[in-house]
């Protein structure tokens, strides 16, 4: 009787227990952290990461030397391991496009990786190709644009610009080199067995250039150590922690959700996205594989704006036709009962207006199962993919959660769906626009008791903390929506939000969004009493 028992109390802890993950993300800002958590949340799994104050913040470096005691001290049986290794041996994504770490000093800090792998835990690791704009120091600053521009026609052995010294020629390729020694390192650690998943993303590219040497060497090593199953290599940066902790999930649960695309253009599949380096039908491919979803028709459709002719201009009326169409399109699809998920590409780092218009009169958008539209094509992508993957797992979990787990999922995934409304047009194609114009040539390295964010960022916050309020109390409070796992109605309570600038800058802002549930059921009941 007492094995039996504790049999059965073994079970029982397993059931409730949370998947937990470690996380040394890409940078502080909310992208890498504070999405990574709310897409762990919907499935009921934990995000655990290092204090905010140590990681990297935009110009200031994270404190590489802490990583590697705080990995070792808090990592557990059972945890697996999500490691930015621009973190761990730059101190961020800026900061790996700097030349202050040697890279002796880079590979030692590879050390920790071993360590960890002695615990027998499972170690996944996200790495980027760099962009061609680097800042690798103060002197060179004044050449950046420069040697970008070259570097997006040159080849490896090419003589530099002419206007540029040599010095800061040498040092931008040496900069390059040192991360490529570095991915090509951990590579070899993949081949060793002591990394179980490497994730290798370009961050903003082009079809041509240094990059795509560099991006052919790596995957010329890969084949020839024949680590085509453990590592990928596609587009992308900021959204690939959600799409690692998404394909994680999902192998874990085994459950592969099946996606059937629709792009709002037919062939436009075939054309390279802006800020990419492969057409857009791979990249979508590659987004779909590393989240752990697969292509056909299935569970979920997924419609896809592709970029438009201009995608760093604001749309002229002449779009105005094409995104109510597409918008007509998610509008039937989510009526006729289908589910259906949204990725707006048509441009860098806001949402089509028209679209958005479009979409807030006619469709109802707590429906869906995911959507975004930030920043680049493989950001909002790889989000929505992610979001999409989680929120099949809940309906599968769901069944056996207790209520409160089955509420708490729903409205982390209400939240976040209206959260990217309230970012990526609210802020982005709204408010932004209006204030950006004053941030040019401010600081990057403002006083922060004088900083003239401080007013920027009041004003900003103001504005769209008072636009989401009351679009909230028209279109969503109150909405009835259907808890996962057909658990019952519940309704949108009130909204709790908060706006902050993560960094000294309007280039993005930290939208913390929260949303009440009320049980139909008992409202109902309260009513009739």
């Amino acid at each position: 009787m007492r094995v039996l028992f504790l049999l059965w109390l073994a079970l029982c802890v397993s059931v409730g227990a949370r998947q937990r993950f470690l996380l040394l993300p890409l940078d502080n800002r909310p992208c890498n952290v504070l999405f990574v958590r709310q897409l762990a949340g919907i499935a009921q799994a934990d995000v655990v990461t290092p204090p905010d104050h140590w990681l990297g913040s935009w110009l200031n470096p994270g404190r590489c030397e802490r990583f590697p005691d705080w990995l070792l001290d808090h990592a557990k049986p059972g945890d697996r391991l999500i490691v930015s290794s621009d973190m761990l041996c730059y101190g961020g994504l800026v900061a790996s496009r700097s030349a202050s770490t040697s890279v002796e000093q880079a590979l030692k800090r590879l050390d920790v990786l071993t360590q960890l792998h002695s615990r027998g835990l499972h170690l996944a690791i996200l790495s980027t190709i760099p962009r061609l704009y680097l800042r690798t120091s103060e002197g060179q600053a004044p050449f950046e644009a420069a040697l970008a521009e070259w570097a997006t026609h040159a080849s490896p052995g090419q003589p530099g610009p002419p206007a540029v010294p040599e010095v800061w020629l040498r040092e931008y390729l040496q900069v390059r080199q040192r991360n490529l020694q570095v991915l090509l390192a951990l590579e070899a650690l993949t081949r060793e067995g002591v990394i179980d998943q490497l994730v290798v993303g370009q961050d903003d590219s082009s079809s041509q250039g240094l990059h795509f040497v560099e991006q052919q060497q790596l995957s010329a090593q890969i084949a020839s150590d024949g680590l085509a199953s453990k590592v990928w290599l596609g587009s992308g940066a900021d959204e690939l922690s959600m799409d690692m902790l998404a394909g994680q999930l999902a192998e874990s649960a085994g459950c592969h959700p099946m996606i059937e695309l629709e792009y709002s253009e037919a062939g436009s599949e075939r054309r390279i996205p802006p800020l990419e380096s492969h057409p857009l039908r791979s990249m979508v491919g590659d987004h779909l594989r590393l989240c752990g979803a697969r292509e056909g028709a299935g569970e979920v459709k997924l419609l896809i704006q592709v970029p438009s002719d201009r995608p760093f201009a604001m749309p002229g009326p002449e779009q105005r036709p094409k995104s109510y169409q597409f918008a007509e399109r998610i509008r039937q699809s989510v009526v006729s009962g289908r589910l259906t998920a949204v990725a707006d590409l048509a441009l860098i780092n806001r949402m089509d207006p028209y679209l958005a218009e479009a979409v807030v009169d006619r469709v109802p958008l707590t429906r869906l199962e995911g959507f975004a539209a930030w920043n680049t094509p493989a950001n909002a992508l790889g989000t929505v993919v992610a979001q999409v993957v989680v929120r099949r797992l809940c309906e599968r979990l769901a069944p056996g959660w207790p209520i409160q787990q089955v509420k708490e999922s729903a409205r982390l995934h209400l939240a976040f769906l209206l959260a990217r409304l309230v970012d990526d047009y609210g802020y982005q194609t709204i408010v932004r626009t209006q204030y950006y114009p004053r941030a040019r040539g401010l600081s990057p390295n403002p006083d922060p008791l004088t900083s003239p964010y401080l007013t920027l960022g009041r004003q900003v916050r103001v504005q769209l903390i008072e636009w989401a309020q009351q679009l909230y109390r028209q279109k969503f409070l109150g909405q009835r929506v259907e808890l996962p796992g057909g658990r019952g109605p519940a309704s949108l309570g009130p909204m709790s939000l908060q706006v902050v600038l993560p960094w000294p800058r309007l280039f993005e802002v930290s939208v913390r969004l929260d949303v009440s549930l009320r049980n139909v059921t008992s409202v109902l009941q309260k009513v009739n009493r």
